[in-house]
């Protein structure tokens, strides 16, 4: 909690000092900003393989094989519960706030249809597309 907060204060008092100065906005915040890119990616890239382990050594760990259906019961259960609570908070909030709500869309799709150029990617755009954020996409 006090890294936490010391990183907090010393970000804020960093923005707070260099916001003007033009190297500081090209070259410390991409950095910064590439950094934590890759710190991301290498987060969901771990979150599959992680979560697959543990479920199976949860199952492998199971000494009555009867318990491997009372098992999956509780884990049917708490998803459906789980998905019925997702549901109700989604439409909750899109009936409070109704979002696309007097959005004109007469014509929007002729109007968005149009050809694009790509550009090639910098050197630090491809060092930061290194790092997968998906195992398959690696491959």
């Amino acid at each position: 909690f006090i890294g936490l907060f010391a990183g907090l204060v010393l970000g804020t008092a960093i923005q707070y000092l260099f916001s003007g100065i033009a190297i500081f906005d090209t070259y410390l915040l991409g950095t910064a900003e590439g950094v934590g890119g890759m710190f991301v990616s290498l987060i969901k890239l771990l979150v599959v393989p992680l979560v697959y382990v543990s479920i199976v050594c949860g199952i492998v760990d199971l000494k009555d094989i009867s318990a491997f259906g009372r098992l999956g019961g509780k884990t049917f259960t708490l998803y459906i519960l789980n998905t019925i609570i997702a549901i109700a908070a989604a439409l909750t909030v899109g009936l409070i706030f109704q979002p696309g709500a007097g959005a004109n869309l007469a014509g929007t799709v002729s109007e968005t249809v149009k050809l694009t150029t790509t550009e090639t990617p910098d050197i630090f755009s491809l060092v930061v597309n290194i790092v997968p954020s998906n195992p398959v996409q690696a491959f």
